[in-house]
């Protein structure tokens, strides 16, 4: 048990660990009115993604924006934006974060 333990039981202080959105506790859906379907199964994110066509359509959406070319922008004093290919972070983001994996298509 560390020091910080101890002193917080001996003062009495309780920490809980923050819930995730992603626990699917129930919580969650009770607070954005989810509800049950009409078969009486609650639908999770795990759930869905246990449905093949579910799955399939996510996988087909998730390569398509995959392969959208990414740009790093800069702010310009009136208040435009401009493309910043000098960043350092560029080249990791448009074209291939390292040598082994390539981009996910030739991006302009």
């Amino acid at each position: 048990m560390s020091f910080a333990t101890r002193f917080k039981s001996l003062l009495g202080i309780e920490t809980k660990a923050a819930t995730s959105l992603a626990d699917g506790s129930g919580f969650y859906f009770d607070l954005f009115a989810a509800s049950p379907t009409l078969a009486g199964v609650t639908v999770t994110p795990h759930t869905a993604m246990t449905c093949a066509p579910l799955a399939c359509a996510v996988r087909s959406i998730s390569e398509a924006a995959g392969s959208l070319p990414l740009h790093i922008y800069k702010k310009l004093p009136d208040g435009g934006k401009e493309k910043a290919p000098d960043h350092p972070l560029y080249a990791l983001l448009h074209d291939a974060p390292n040598g082994w994996t390539p981009a996910a298509l030739s991006r302009n």
